[in-house]
């Protein structure tokens, strides 16, 4: 049962593994991606500025201005972001002889005092685990 176990676990590790480098670089494209698109919103800005300062004619003004107002906003924009790979894992297994489970308990680890929030100052094992969980140690 344990070696199943073991066996269940380092396969959910490896596809989870995987998901989180595809997502990885779908986000390090996407942002490549922006990067490219704001370089050609900076270009085109600066040519519209020399254009809009020799420009005479008040409907082409207008136009370049329009120009220059709509690729700023381009260049206000973030890359979009990719959402973080949540897996949901199971939680019986079923067999023809019956069902088995496994719980994972999280317990807390303090290896950074500077980095626990205020509200967890009191070095209580107790507050710090239920915080892990998202409860109320109360």
């Amino acid at each position: 049962m344990k070696r199943f176990s073991q066996a269940q676990k380092l396969e959910r590790q490896r596809k989870e593994a995987e998901q989180r480098e595809a997502a990885r670089q779908l986000q390090e494209r996407l942002d490549a991606e922006a990067r490219t698109q704001k370089e050609e919103a900076a270009k085109i800005i600066a040519d519209a500025q020399e254009k809009l300062e020799q420009e005479t004619d008040p409907g082409a003004r207008a136009t370049l201005e329009r120009t220059i107002t709509e690729e700023t906003a381009v260049l206000e924009t973030q890359a979009p972001l990719v959402p973080p790979v949540v897996i949901e894992r199971p939680t019986v297994t079923r067999i023809a002889e019956g069902a088995a489970y496994t719980k994972d308990k999280w317990k807390c680890r303090i290896v950074n005092p500077e980095l626990v929030p205020r509200e967890h100052c009191e070095p209580s094992m107790k507050l710090l685990n239920a915080a892990m969980r998202g409860e109320s140690a109360t």
